[in-house]
C-alpha cells in the first residue's frame, strides 16, 4: 500500500497467487514504480523461489520474475543498481549438497532477467539479510551464520560482478 505524508491511503495492491507469497522489502525504481524482494511459493520450481515483482507508480503490477532451485529460495532484500539493474540479496538449499542455508546474490537487469549470480558454501547455516550498493559500483551484504554452534554477525563487500574482496 501506498499513503501521502500524512498516513491517507493513495492506494492498495495484492500480488501472488493461491499459497504463500511473502514480501520482505520494497524499492523504489529509477521511473517511480517500486520493485518488491520475497518469497513465493506460488511460482517457481522448487518449495520456494525468490520472488522479484515490478510494479508501476500506482501498484499496477509490470512484471514478475522467480529465482531458484527445488529446494528453498528465500529472498531478503533487494536494491536499485547504477545501472538500472538489481541487487538481490537472497539465501538457498538449492545448490548445495547438505541441509544449510547459503548466501545467493542474484543480479538482474532493469527488466528482472538474470545477468549474474554468486553462492557460497560452508559446512553451516549463512543467511544474508540486507544489501546495500557501494559507492565503487560493488555491494555490500550483511546477514548472520551459525559458525561453531552460535549465530555470529557477517558483513561481505564485494566488486561489481559480485567476487569477494580478498
Amino acid at each position: 500500500l501506498k499513503t501521502d505524508q500524512t498516513g491517507v491511503l493513495l492506494w492498495d495492491s495484492a500480488y501472488g497467487g493461491s499459497l504463500e507469497d511473502i514480501g520482505k522489502s520494497v524499492s523504489e525504481a529509477t521511473d517511480g514504480g517500486y520493485v518488491i524482494t520475497g518469497y513465493t511459493k506460488s511460482f517457481g520450481q522448487g518449495e520456494e523461489d525468490v520472488y522479484l515483482l515490478k510494479t508501476d507508480m500506482v501498484g499496477n503490477l509490470k512484471w514478475t520474475k522467480t529465482y531458484g532451485g527445488t529446494a528453498e529460495d528465500i529472498g531478503s532484500e533487494g536494491k536499485l543498481t547504477k545501472d538500472g539493474g538489481f541487487i538481490v540479496a537472497s539465501y538457498t538449499k538449492s545448490f548445495f549438497s547438505g541441509n544449510y542455508y547459503q548466501n545467493r546474490f542474484i543480479k538482474t537487469d532493469s527488466s528482472g532477467d538474470l545477468l549474474w549470480s554468486r553462492e557460497d558454501s560452508t559446512p553451516y547455516n549463512r543467511i544474508v539479510t540486507s544489501v546495500c550498493p557501494t559507492f565503487d559500483s560493488g555491494y555490500i551484504f550483511a546477514g548472520y551464520d551459525d559458525y561453531a554452534g552460535q549465530d555470529n554477525y557477517f558483513l561481505f563487500k564485494t566488486n561489481s560482478d559480485g567476487y569477494y574482496y580478498a
